[in-house]
């Protein structure tokens, strides 16, 4: 499935469901399904007004879809971004990096009792590595905490930290490499985290990924107008429901 027909589809789904909510899960889950069969089925109807098959298709599920392919196809046309678009969008990615960079490694647990007790054995000497694979409740832990290169603007502010939770952000810049972070409480668990070691943010050049931004835009402008085309065919459904 195109990611034009999956947008489509997940609107109709996400829209029937929510304008039934009201309703017991069994009738919820029947008039969802009753909608999007009914939004599908306008989808074909247009198709066929648009002239993309002569009416054969209804008997002929891949033709008749093929048919719903074409019409979608030539409603959602991406718009192409302007140069200065495209130079906002790369100033825009850059003012989301700080001047440089940390490769860590991560301990996280809802024990706050383990979090303290590795804290004491890293000081004595213990590899964080085998204490983040010992005691680390989160998926790094089979890495033996290691998480990367991460960076970010600073200071650190809420949702511009690249997932990093904001109080490990704000600890990072003060830390040396080699060295372990104080027990740190997040918002429903507790961690320490090593700083490894520190280099000056990697930054690419506009000319190095314009194709990337570009393709970005182009996908953002088709799913956008494919949301916009399956609301559309959704209010047009719900009229047409007895």
């Amino acid at each position: 499935m195109t990611p034009v027909r999956t947008s489509i589809c997940a609107t109709l789904l996400t829209f029937a469901v929510a304008v039934s909510a009201a309703s017991p899960p069994d009738e919820r889950t029947a008039a969802a399904a009753a909608t999007q069969a009914l939004a599908h089925d306008l989808l074909w109807r247009r198709a066929l007004a648009a002239g993309f098959d002569d009416g054969t298709g209804a008997a002929y599920p891949d033709r008749r879809q093929a048919a719903i392919d074409a019409y979608v196809g030539s409603r959602v046309r991406p718009v192409e971004p302007s140069e200065q678009a495209l130079q906002a969008r790369y100033r825009d990615l850059l003012g989301r990096t700080g001047p440089q960079e940390y490769r860590i490694r991560l301990l996280q647990s809802d024990d706050a009792a383990a979090v303290r007790s590795a804290h004491e054995r890293a000081k004595a000497g213990v590899p964080f590595a085998q204490l983040a694979g010992e005691l680390s409740r989160v998926p790094s832990a089979a890495r033996g905490g290691e998480l990367g290169w991460v960076g970010f603007a600073l200071p650190p502010t809420l949702g511009q930290t690249n997932g990093l939770p904001l109080e490990i952000a704000r600890v990072l810049p003060h830390l040396a490499p080699g060295e372990v972070s104080e027990p740190l409480v997040l918002a429903d668990s507790w961690a320490l985290v090593l700083l490894e070691a520190v280099r000056d943010t990697q930054r690419p050049s506009f000319a190095s990924v314009r194709e990337t931004l570009r393709a970005l835009f182009l996908r953002e402008s088709a799913l956008a107008q494919a949301r916009a085309l399956g609301e559309d065919v959704l209010r047009e459904a719900m009229g047409s429901r007895p």
